[in-house]
């Protein structure tokens, strides 16, 4: 009996676990459905209708839906698709004048581009001065940058404005020899150049004067010389420019190499002879009057040199050379006077010395200080010397 009623049991057992187990699956799938049909009402559930089926399906108590104050309150909070025929209002927002990062970078779309700042001016280029006479004029004058290999070339007289750097030069001209410059000429180290170039004439006594020259040019006095005399004097009709050089040359060379002033005067007195402009042959009388001790012939030189350098143009430096070595040595010849003489103009010639040494150092520009500067410290000497002389004619 106990037997019968053991397996009865089982069953029963087994058909009350079945039983748990087929409500935990419907509680399930309740839930399930459930869930769907709430997210289904709130991203707009109302859209079965709008579709036109009308294929409603009863739910049972247990798979019930969401009551209707539920799918009401989904459907006030869930977005509604708006449709073109509603009237709808916008809040007004109010709109900034510039976008947000213009705001920030401070400008405006509308604001005038304004102009940026001119550059500064560039400084001008250093600029140096080459300057070419001859003689005779109208000679073609070719001038050579050693660096860049530019030429330029001009008629003389001839001013170059060119800049800084190594150049050499060239003269050409009919009927006279060519000529060339020995070593390039340093405008690095000068911003100022002066060239007098005399041509030689191919005929006539040119090819004596080329001779001699080249034997002056290699230290052959001598030579140079004899080669000079031989020179010709022009005639009434022919061109003096060879025989004016061959004695400036004489002169110079009797002066300087061999210390024998009266053949150098006696030549300068035969250029001055054949052409009295010439105040560079006065210019040289007065030095080697000065060496002689001659004070009143080189005061004599030296005011016609004062008179032919107003014939040099006044942009020429060449004028301003010539002027400063008259005023230096106007000024020497006037001490020396004061110094030696014992009679009442000694004070009234040291005055005049004094007022030209002044002169002289005040019309010295910067550019010519080095070339000017044994007679600047001279010229300073000297000035002391005239006050010391003065002190002693007061007393």
């Amino acid at each position: 009996m106990r037997a019968e009623r053991l397996p009865l049991t089982r069953l029963l057992l087994k058909g009350i676990l079945v039983l748990v187990l087929c409500c935990g699956a419907l509680a399930c799938g309740g839930e399930s459905d459930r869930s769907d049909r709430s997210v289904a009402a709130r991203s707009g559930g109302a859209g079965a209708s709008s579709s036109g089926t009308e294929n409603a399906v009863e739910p049972d108590a247990r798979t019930a839906g969401p009551t209707q104050g539920d799918t009401a309150a989904a459907e006030e909070t869930a977005p509604r698709p708006i449709d073109v025929g509603d009237s709808v209002e916008f809040e007004d927002v109010e709109v900034s004048a510039t976008p947000p990062e213009e705001e920030a970078s401070g400008t405006t779309p509308d604001a005038e581009p304004t102009d940026p700042a001119p550059d500064p001016p560039e400084p001008e280029p250093e600029r140096s001065r080459l300057e070419f006479s001859t003689d005779p004029g109208e000679a073609t004058v070719v001038i050579e940058n050693q660096e860049t290999g530019t030429r330029r070339s001009k008629e003389t007289p001839a001013t170059f404005e060119v800049p800084p750097g190594l150049y050499s030069w060239s003269v050409k001209k009919e009927g006279y020899a060519s000529k060339e410059s020995r070593r390039a000429i340093n405008l690095e180290t000068q911003r100022e150049y002066t060239q007098r170039i005399d041509l030689v004439s191919v005929s006539g006594g040119g090819a004596y004067l080329a001779r001699a020259d080249r034997a002056y040019q290699q230290n052959k006095y001598r030579q140079a010389i004899s080669l000079y005399q031989q020179v010709p004097e022009p005639s009434a009709e022919q061109d003096p420019t060879d025989f004016l050089r061959a004695q400036g040359r004489l002169g110079r060379i009797h002066w300087k190499q061999e210390g024998n002033y009266e053949a150098a005067i006696q030549a300068y007195r035969n250029v001055i002879e054949y052409d009295e402009a010439r105040y560079g042959a006065y210019l040289n009388l007065a030095q080697i009057h000065f060496e002689t001790e001659n004070y009143g012939e080189v005061l004599e030189n030296l005011d016609r040199v004062s008179q032919l350098k107003y014939s040099i143009p006044a942009q020429n430096q060449k004028r301003l050379r010539i002027s400063l070595r008259a005023r230096y040595l106007r000024g020497r010849a006037l001490f020396q006077q004061a110094k030696d003489e014992r009679t009442r103009n000694r004070r009234s010639k040291a005055l005049r010395a004094n007022q030209e040494f002044q002169g002289f150092l005040s019309s010295v520009p910067p550019d010519l200080q080095s070339t000017f500067s044994r007679q600047i410290r001279e010229a300073q000497q000297k000035k002391e010397e005239v006050r010391t002389l003065l002190r002693e004619e007061l007393r």
